[in-house]
């Protein structure tokens, strides 16, 4: 980090502006994955401004992306979906197709987070109420659009990375034997064996399909699996939901470490802002 600090200095010394947006979002992108996400919101809107007073479009487009990604960690919807709209929009005008469909998939895990992607939410079995089934269809929609741009570009990965997504609401929306069948189809996918991090998504949802059908041993050794390869990528939302979630199997078990789990995964809720996670957390201690 202090040599991207060093770097924002330098390029600001010389006059780059570009210079300094590039290193500015990339310092963010470091804060965000392993330090403080508030600390990042803080440069990326240094930089937005920036990008804003010398017309850069492409930098202006990738920092409301990347605030869009750093509001969905700090759990503002609201801010968030603002953001990663307004880059869209830009990106479209300005013809970087990657980065239009990376604002859309952001955007619907956006939404899929909001609607309760968290252990205990995804483990009910009840169809989403109305509001919540119209966001599932509109982020299905943004997931749709993502794809079509995904395939034009031939980008595998980011497809197996759409393909995720929908698992997941799937999942949320009780239709488990359909996610568990598009489960298995994902993992064939071009690339998907070379992606880690997404690897350990898949797996969660697996954990979760697993949980729901009563196979808590195997829940269990899926959601470990699942950390062990998202938490070195930084993935600070993901690994809290994960190492809940095996609180959670654990305590199930009657294993003694589980509180422990749920601490911990409470410390990472409360780290990145999600009072919705410690909150959780919270009850299930007290319980």
């Amino acid at each position: 980090m202090a040599r991207l600090e060093e770097s924002v200095r330098l390029f600001d010394k010389v006059g780059d502006e570009y210079g300094v947006i590039d290193a500015s979002c990339n310092l963010g992108l470091v804060q965000l994955r392993w330090g403080d996400p508030n600390a990042a919101e803080q440069i990326f809107l240094t930089a937005l401004d920036r990008a804003r007073k010398i017309a850069d479009v492409r930098g202006e487009a990738w920092t409301l992306e990347i605030l869009g990604e750093c509001a969905m960690i700090l759990g503002r919807r609201t801010a968030g979906v603002r953001y990663l709209q307004d880059a869209t929009e830009l990106f479209a005008a300005a013809g970087e197709r990657r980065g239009e469909a990376f604002a859309l998939s952001n955007e619907a895990l956006l939404i899929i987070d909001d609607l309760g992607w968290l252990p205990l939410p995804a483990l009910a079995r009840d169809a989403l109420p109305p509001a919540a089934e119209q966001d599932a269809h509109h982020a299905s929609a943004l997931l749709d659009r993502a794809e079509k741009i995904f395939d034009v570009l031939g980008d595998a990965r980011n497809s197996a990375l759409v393909a995720v997504a929908r698992i997941r609401i799937k999942i949320l929306s009780g239709r488990d034997r359909e996610a568990a069948k598009d489960a298995r189809r994902t993992e064939s996918m071009e690339g998907f064996d070379l992606d880690w991090r997404l690897r350990g998504l898949l797996l969660h949802c697996e954990a979760v399909l697993a949980h729901r059908s009563g196979s808590v041993r195997s829940a269990l050794a899926k959601c470990e699996e699942a950390l062990s390869l998202v938490q070195p990528f930084g993935d600070r939302p993901a690994t809290a939901s994960m190492t809940l979630h095996a609180g959670l199997l654990r305590k199930t078990m009657g294993e003694q470490d589980a509180e422990t789990r749920v601490r911990k995964a409470q410390g990472i809720f409360r780290e990145i802002g999600r009072t919705d996670g410690a909150q959780l957390c919270d009850r299930i201690l007290a319980g």
